[in-house]
């Protein structure tokens, strides 16, 4: 394994990776950009379905915030191509180079969910500022986060820590959420709108 003491000589370069490789977007983003506002939401996730560990949190945090940090020895991968490589190869070079993140199952559930979301939330935001190009990508990232909520739900059942906002399901909660977004609805001092 290669040396990445503290901030290591690639992480930094998350900040110039960028996401959407074949998708024209308004707007760029960088992988750290889209890894920081996963890690931001994975907390308030977790302690929503009763996880309240402060090691477990800080854990699940870390991990939201490493999720893609392989993608600065590949950049983004189009999901058709990234689809088509055997997973084993990314997680190979991963380890050789000490970017693998490991990670519980409930935190790794957690970080797909908010990594669709948060791809859905960019998605909306552009097609808001007029981007009607990303329109149908924005409808297959909303049906694989459907997927994604579902599976978090069944290794995270509210009952847990169930909240009276726990109990609406968490992909409607979402999608509400990228519905106000994508109409340009969200106020960012509204406290209810969350």
């Amino acid at each position: 394994m290669r040396d990445t003491f503290i901030l290591g000589r690639f992480d930094r370069n998350l900040a110039d990776i960028k996401r959407w490789a074949i998708v024209r977007t308004i707007r760029d983003q960088s992988v750290a950009e889209h890894s920081y506002f996963v890690a931001m939401m994975t907390p308030r996730l977790l302690r929503e379905y009763g996880y309240d560990d402060p090691e477990f949190i800080l854990s699940a945090t870390e991990y939201a915030l490493m999720h893609d940090r392989d993608e600065v020895l590949s950049g983004d991968i189009a999901t058709p191509i990234k689809k088509r490589i055997q997973s084993d190869v990314f997680g190979a070079i991963a380890e050789e180079f000490g970017l693998k993140v490991e990670a519980d199952d409930a935190v790794k559930a957690a970080v797909k969910v908010l990594d669709l979301f948060e791809a859905a939330l960019f998605l909306a935001e552009e097609v808001a500022m007029g981007n009607g190009r990303v329109v149908d990508i924005l409808t297959v990232i909303k049906r694989k986060m459907a997927g994604a909520c579902k599976a978090f739900e069944e290794k995270c059942p509210y009952e847990v820590g169930a909240t009276d906002s726990t109990k609406l399901g968490l992909n409607s909660r979402l999608s509400h959420v990228i519905s106000y977004v994508q109409h340009s609805k969200i106020d960012p001092l509204e406290p209810d709108v969350y």
